[in-house]
């Protein structure tokens, strides 16, 4: 049975106008912080000494460098895809703090989430078509040349806003959230670093499209998340089917939910 002694949050379950505008504005004026006004050389000097102090670690053709060319392939973008969806399916059949249809609701509120995210991340952000270092700075240490069989990403032609940090951001506020549990809240954590590390080392992203980006619209993405009743909206959705479709097969393949 759910945990009832646990302390539910209002976090999705009622509409906050107040919180939803000022994220909203803040997320503007944050994002735009990178293309106007007297932050504009505070982030190109950030953008250059992160770029020549990550990338220029990787001058020689040893370990260090091929770990970060192989954790710039799809390969790996794959691997770590299927270790963020593990912690969710956990949560999802065994966290007994919540009902099943809650849990469920919980898990499917941050995946789409993340999918939005992307989504308008991709669409606003395509518009900019900003260049990744590795096509504007020299020198470049380039992994998909030394390590052509690996074929790893190194470069793009609209490289703002980072969606690898955009959906990275989004799962772990998810947690922080809606799951609030220490020790996944850490390890989320630690995908958010495992997902923007990778191509900031290989020059497939400026840190600016992750400080500011990647940021920017995970705070335009924030408040709706928790300032609507998107929560409350998915429980009662999929109660019906979870009830009488998924919860009888899982206890038939001896997962109890309850």
């Amino acid at each position: 049975m759910a945990d009832n002694s646990y302390k539910y949050s209002d976090a999705g379950q009622h509409w906050r106008p107040g919180l939803i505008a000022g994220c909203t504005v803040l997320s503007v004026v944050w994002v735009g912080s990178l293309f106007w006004g007297p932050l504009v050389p505070i982030w190109d000097w950030l953008d250059r000494k992160a770029f020549f102090f990550l990338n220029g670690s990787l001058l020689e053709s040893g370990a260090w460098s091929q770990l970060w060319a192989y954790l710039n392939t799809r390969a790996a973008d794959i691997v770590w895809a299927i270790l963020m969806a593990l912690p969710l399916l956990w949560v999802m059949i065994f966290d007994r703090r919540w009902a099943p249809h809650e849990r469920l609701a919980r898990v499917l509120l941050i995946g789409f989430s993340m999918l939005i995210a992307v989504f308008i991340a991709k669409r606003l952000g395509g518009e900019i078509g900003r260049w990744s270092p590795s096509n504007d700075l020299r020198p470049f240490v380039d992994l998909s040349k030394m390590f052509p069989e690996l074929q790893p990403k190194t470069g793009s032609n609209d490289s703002f806003p980072g969606d690898h940090g955009v959906t990275a951001l989004i799962y772990f506020i998810g947690f922080v959230v809606f799951i609030k549990r220490p020790w996944l809240t850490v390890l989320a954590g630690f995908i958010v670093l495992a997902n923007t590390m990778p191509r900031l080392m290989g020059g497939g992203h400026w840190i600016s499209d992750v400080l500011v980006g990647a940021v920017g619209f995970t705070l335009a993405t924030y408040p709706w998340m928790v300032g609507s009743p998107a929560l409350q909206g998915l429980q009662r959705l999929v109660k019906p089917a979870s009830d009488k479709l998924l919860w009888p097969v899982l206890r038939k393949i001896g997962i109890s939910p309850d």
